[in-house]
C-alpha cells in the first residue's frame, strides 16, 4: 500500500510530459518540501514503480537524476521491487556497461537485466560512464533488447549501429 503522497506524486509523473521529473520539480508540483519528495521517491523505487535516470528534466531542463514511471515490459513480466546498492565493482561494471550500449541502443530496464545489476545501479554507472564519454538519450528510441520504445540509452559512437537497427 502506497502512502497518499507517492499516490500522488505517480499520478503527476504519469501525467507529465515524458513520465520523468527531478526531485526540485516533483516538490513545486506536490506543494512539499524536499525530504517530503525525497520520502515519496524512495517509496515508489521500493515498491518497482520508478526508476532514476541521469537526463534534462523536462520541467526545469536542469541535468539530474530524475525520478522516472517504471513500466512493466511487453512480457507480462511485472517490475519487480528494486534493492537498495551502489554499483560494486566500478571498473568492471563500467566496462560491462559502455560495452552493452555501445553495441546497441538499450533502456534502462534491459541495461539492468544484462549487466546483472539493479535499476539504481546501472543509473549510478551511466552517471559515472557519462563524465568522460557521450552518452546519448532517446525519449523515443527503441531498446534493441526488448524491442520496446521509448527512452534508450548509448554511446554516440555507436549512432550509425542505432540507425541500423530502426
Amino acid at each position: 500500500m502506497l502512502s497518499e503522497r507517492a499516490e500522488g506524486l505517480l499520478t503527476e509523473l504519469s501525467t507529465a510530459r515524458g513520465e520523468a521529473l527531478c526531485p526540485r520539480c516533483v516538490c513545486a508540483r506536490l506543494a512539499c518540501d524536499h525530504w517530503d519528495a525525497m520520502k515519496a521517491i524512495r517509496e515508489l523505487i521500493g515498491a518497482g514503480r520508478l526508476l532514476c535516470v541521469f537526463e534534462s528534466c523536462p520541467a526545469c531542463g536542469e541535468r539530474i537524476l530524475l525520478a522516472r514511471v517504471r513500466h512493466a515490459r511487453q512480457s507480462g513480466v511485472p517490475a519487480a521491487p528494486l534493492q537498495h546498492a551502489g554499483a560494486p565493482g566500478m571498473p568492471q561494471t563500467l566496462v560491462r556497461v559502455a560495452a552493452l550500449i555501445l553495441e546497441r541502443p538499450l533502456c534502462i530496464p534491459c541495461i539492468s537485466e544484462e549487466s546483472g545489476l539493479t535499476s539504481e545501479q546501472a543509473g549510478a554507472t551511466l552517471g559515472v560512464i557519462e563524465k568522460t564519454l557521450t552518452l546519448r538519450y532517446d525519449l523515443s528510441g527503441r531498446c534493441q533488447g526488448c524491442d520496446v520504445s521509448g527512452l534508450v540509452v548509448y554511446l554516440s559512437g555507436s549512432e550509425a549501429r542505432r540507425r541500423e537497427h530502426e
